[in-house]
């Protein structure tokens, strides 16, 4: 209710309250409990605090991780998280109207000339599963 209210600050202590009744019923190693961090996540992302959201994206994938394995989307929407916090404002931006950058098509020597390194392991795992995923 605090995050859709936009109320972060209020969000966090509610999540922490959350987060200590789950852990303390069903483990700290929990499924659910993941989504509790990796909506904590959510809330320090839109407070500003991006590295507080990857420490928080990064312990939920760890227990979906092991749940779930990598190809699960649970686990692949965290992985995405993850990499986009860390990409950042470094991608090009297609210009054109709204269609036309969702159609945009990446030339590969756009991605190339980014600067993303150090690129984390995080990262280097999504790109692996894809090109898996497409082979």
């Amino acid at each position: 209710v605090y995050y859709l209210k936009k109320e972060f600050e209020g969000a966090l202590p509610a999540y922490e309250e959350a987060l200590q009744i789950m852990e303390s019923n069903l483990g700290a190693e929990h499924p659910d409990v993941a989504t509790v961090i990796s909506n904590m996540g959510d809330v320090c992302l839109a407070m500003k605090k991006p590295e507080e959201s990857l420490a928080r994206y990064r312990t939920a994938l760890n227990i979906r991780w092991n749940a779930f394995g990598e190809k699960d989307p649970r686990t692949m929407r965290l992985l995405e998280k993850i990499a986009r916090i860390e990409i950042g404002d470094k991608m090009p931006t297609p210009r054109g109207n709204l269609q036309e950058r969702q159609n945009y098509d990446w030339d590969e020597s756009e991605l190339y000339d980014l600067d993303l390194r150090p690129i984390s392991l995080e990262l280097r795992l999504l790109k692996d599963q894809i090109k898996e995923d497409i082979e």
